[in-house]
């Protein structure tokens, strides 16, 4: 099936002239459409002005002249007519009469309720000028309503032939290789922008900038903000001065950026230091920091961004790949949350959640089976490995650790006993060692104990990390099995 060289349908209405539809053919909707418009111009007669759409019907009864551009005779002057009387003042703040040159200067009359603009200088015959109301107009009653008003006329008849379009590039049919690719349409003879500007249609309807050559003969058309990837684009005009030009957006997008998150110090002054332990729990000291690996669109990326459930939050952008998230009231202890932004505009990583821990006191002092010698102190955390003498064939050991201050509440007791891990590190095939059972002697020393440490040791010296069960989170210890 042929797209591209159908010619558009015609009506004659009411007054017997040709009415050319841009399309390949009337289509249901389009037809539909049609024969509404039709059906009120002969219900309503010219009393019914079917180019005013918003609430500018509520306050202008008339014009001069009366359509869309019709002429309006020699030595005449537009004028608008209100159904009530209006605010003068604040009718004439948004009044203008234009043409492709800029606002016509001169002055506003009024004759009871109509509006007379009297130009500085006469208006040349044939130019096309655009009679003009936009902005908020107040009702009787004071009350603001948005008025978009706007006619194009020409003064004194046409003496300008109709635009004959010469062609467009790239060709009907291509491809716009590009969110921002222009199409240029080129005419044989100068002709009126504003005329030009007024009858080009686009489907699916988006903003559009021209940008004429300093002979009015040829036009760039682009998108105001960005072609539609992946999308059909249907040109024309209402006057058929242009034929139906039909492209397709196809282009390749970049991927955003990557996010990186990772706990760090609510700590403006010190520049938000790192908090040295992985992404997924904070506390209230903290926050996170997001780190991408390219520069991304901050108020984009801001505006899309949210955490489920709801928390009002500032951003601190260190440099214009790396932010801080600062919750304004704090995040909520024990809640967890879910980092979401729109895909479109950054990448995150799978599942992005984080969960607000109470604050804990870090562990004080460690202590081991008899004769085995921890450190007194755990500031600075010893480098060199710790010896330590698991007993019976089960391989069962038992860690004492000393908090500078109680802990009662249940919840925090439990997140520190999460946070106690025995990990094997070398030899890679030895067992893992589990934890039997949790003890708090009283509320500042829990006792930790482990079964399986040095199985399938095979006489090799096993090494071991603990990961000290505190607030910090992080702090571990190098422990060493000689059999």
């Amino acid at each position: 099936m042929t797209l591209f060289n159908q010619q558009p349908a015609c009506l004659y209405d009411r007054w017997g002239a040709c009415c050319s539809l841009p399309g390949p053919a009337l289509g249901p909707l389009r037809l539909s459409r049609l024969l509404t418009l039709l059906a009120a111009a002969l219900l309503f007669g010219p009393g019914c002005s079917l180019h005013m759409k918003g609430y500018e019907q509520e306050f202008i009864e008339a014009t001069v002249p009366a359509e869309p551009y019709s002429v309006l005779p020699s030595g005449t002057f537009p004028e608008i007519s209100f159904r009530t009387e209006p605010d003068q003042a604040a009718a004439e703040a948004i009044f203008s009469v234009s043409c492709c040159s800029g606002n016509v200067s001169g002055s506003c009359t009024w004759s009871g309720q109509r509006l007379i603009f009297k130009p500085d200088s006469a208006l040349s015959p044939g130019i096309t000028y655009r009679m003009t109301l936009a902005g908020m107009m107040p009702d009787n009653q004071g009350r603001r309503y948005p008025v978009a008003f706007s006619l194009p006329f020409y003064y004194a008849g046409r003496s300008r032939t109709a635009p004959v379009f010469l062609e467009e590039s790239p060709p009907s049919g291509s491809r716009l290789d590009g969110s921002d690719a222009s199409v240029r349409l080129e005419f044989r003879s100068p002709v009126d922008p504003v005329e030009i500007e007024e009858t080009v249609r686009i489907e699916p309807d988006i903003s559009l900038n021209f940008e004429w050559d300093t002979g009015n003969r040829s036009c760039l058309l682009t998108p105001a903000a960005a072609w539609k990837n992946n999308s059909l684009y249907t040109i024309y005009s209402d006057d058929g001065s242009i034929p139906l030009l039909y492209y397709r957006s196809e282009y390749e997008t970049q991927k955003p950026p990557s996010a990186i998150p990772s706990t760090v110090k609510l700590d403006l002054s010190g520049g938000f230091p790192a908090a040295g332990r992985e992404f997924g729990e904070i506390s209230p000291d903290e926050t996170f920091q997001i780190s991408f690996d390219r520069p991304v669109l901050q108020d984009n990326f801001e505006d899309s961004f949210i955490l489920k459930p709801y928390c009002s939050v500032s951003w601190y952008w260190k440099d214009d790949r790396t932010v801080v998230c600062i919750p304004d009231r704090g995040f909520t202890s024990g809640i967890e949350y879910e980092c979401c932004v729109d895909p479109y505009i950054a990448t995150l990583p799978a599942d992005m959640r984080f969960i607000t821990v109470p604050s804990i006191p870090q562990v004080m002092r460690v202590e081991g089976h008899s004769g085995d010698c921890f450190p007194e102190e755990l500031i600075p955390l010893p480098e060199e490995s710790i010896l330590i003498t698991p007993a019976g064939t089960n391989g069962t050991y038992s860690f004492s650790f000393e908090y500078p201050d109680p802990i009662e509440d249940p919840q925090h007791r439990y997140t520190v006993q999460c946070r106690c891990r025995l990990s094997p590190l070398f030899p890679p095939d030895i067992a893992s060692p589990e934890i039997v059972s949790f003890t708090w002697t009283d509320t500042a020393r829990l006792m930790v104990h482990f079964q399986h440490i040095g199985l399938l040791h095979g006489d090799r010296t096993c090494f071991y990390r603990l990961s000290l069960p505190d607030g910090t989170g992080g702090r571990e210890l190098t422990l060493r099995y000689e059999p």
